[in-house]
């Protein structure tokens, strides 16, 4: 059908704003004919229902920090976290069969930005085990995969107790060489150091046949339902392994690291709901919506449907100017304790259960407004051409491989509703 010129300077405008502007007045507005303008409305008292749901399945391979520890939260229930870590050498050999292993130490720097989650004044206990699986670096691993099946439990390489908020910045000097760390220092076994010296030189010739010897390290909670908290690692330079030894005239460390392009890692998570007041429910979209839902990292998220949002455009021709998905928090207690997560993300569920990302998936905690906000416009413009249909969201932990917190969301039964707040025009 052809439109007059006057009908298509309207489309093309609003079509530049859809995609320009997220400022919350009816912008636009005075760009368009006045004739135009007659049937701008905002609403924001379209049906909404969300659920929590199971996480499922989701990548863990290459996280961009370490998680260990665990804790008890009065609304998630019990949460632990470990990792696998491998390294390669440094360089090349330089032992000498004649070489005594004077100590090993395993350094794990501490995230120095956001290094702790729960309770960072309580002991925490972590132990060290060596792998006894061989992972890759190049692989895929999903978060199914049972870690308890990649190491021998009692078989222990080191452990270590400390308290989170009273890890400090210290230096370290070897020799004529001064650094300085923050972070956790575990001693691993002589005897292991000692059969890393023995190792024949062809071992080292090769990061693979490092690594089919000694295939990595497995590091969790010693007590995996203790109340304490989750300790958060950098991976960098100083993540390594340093092997302390002696020759028959000097001494001199070899260093071991996490940084290679051939060492794998991956994060781990095991939650119990049992506890919880959602366990009922979860899963479970056909019973009536609770007041909050809840997002957690490796564990649960919030499906969120529209129930009338396909029908809302039928036999009209409308033009989406605006269309906001407004995430409200709900009011809790022990936030410094419990932060919540910095940022989610959205993503549209497909008619096969599969799901896509929204060109605006990602949306950053406004902690003035204790809200997430979503721009939603061009999904919503494409229901209501007949593009697509809308068979639900589901709103997630955003970097949850490596970041872990916890949310609570509210729900359209609740005194703070989420909302979806839609600014449209009806052209014909």
């Amino acid at each position: 059908m052809l439109h007059s010129i006057k009908s298509i300077v309207p489309f093309f405008l609003i079509s530049l704003l859809i995609f320009s502007c997220k400022k919350e007045t009816d912008f636009g507005s005075k760009l368009l004919y006045p004739s135009d303008t007659a049937n701008i409305k905002t609403i924001d008292t379209l049906s909404i229902k969300s659920f929590t749901y199971n996480t499922g399945t989701y990548w863990i391979y290459n996280p961009t920090k370490l998680l260990v520890g665990s804790y008890s939260d009065p609304l998630f229930g019990q949460t632990s976290a470990s990792f696998a870590l491998q390294f390669t050498p440094a360089s090349v050999s330089v032992f000498e069969t004649t070489d005594i292993a004077d100590s090993m130490v395993l350094y794990l720097p501490i995230d120095s930005i956001s290094p702790s989650y729960g309770n960072a004044d309580a002991i925490q206990n972590i132990s060290v085990y060596r792998l006894n699986e061989r992972i890759y670096y190049n692989a895929r691993y999903n978060s199914d995969k049972n870690p308890d099946l990649m190491f021998d439990s009692e078989t222990i390489l080191g452990t270590a107790s400390y308290i989170p908020n009273a890890i400090e910045l210290r230096t370290i000097i070897y020799k004529t060489d001064t650094s300085e760390f923050k972070g956790i220092a575990i001693n691993l076994p002589l005897s292991l150091a000692q059969n890393i010296i023995y190792l024949d030189d062809s071992v080292y010739l090769s990061n693979q046949y490092f690594i089919d010897y000694f295939k990595g390290i497995y590091v969790k909670s010693t007590n995996e339902q203790a109340d304490e908290s989750i300790l958060r690692f950098f991976i960098n330079a100083d993540t390594k392994i340093a092997l302390y030894y002696h020759t028959a005239t000097d001494t001199s460390v070899f260093n071991f690291t996490a940084l290679s392009n051939y060492t794998a890692k991956l994060n781990f998570y095991k939650h119990t709901y049992s506890t919880t007041s959602f366990i009922a429910t979860i899963d479970n979209d056909s019973l009536e919506q609770d007041t909050v839902t809840y997002i957690q990292s490796g564990g649960v998220k919030t499906k969120i449907l529209l129930p009338t949002i396909n029908q809302f455009a039928t036999g009209q021709t409308i033009a989406v100017l605006r269309a906001q998905l407004i995430i409200k928090t709900a009011n809790i207690s022990n936030t410094d304790l419990y932060p919540v997560n910095t940022q989610l993300y959205l993503a549209a569920i497909n008619e096969d259960g599969s799901t896509s990302l929204l060109p605006d998936y990602l949306a950053t905690y406004d902690a003035v407004r204790k809200e997430y906000r979503f721009d939603i416009a061009h999904y919503i413009s494409q229901i209501f051409k007949g593009d697509i249909k809308h068979y639900g969201f589901y709103l997630m932990a955003y970097n949850e491989k490596s970041i872990y917190a916890r949310t609570l969301i509210t729900t359209s039964s609740n005194a703070k509703p989420i909302k979806l707040e839609l600014t449209y025009n009806t052209l014909y």
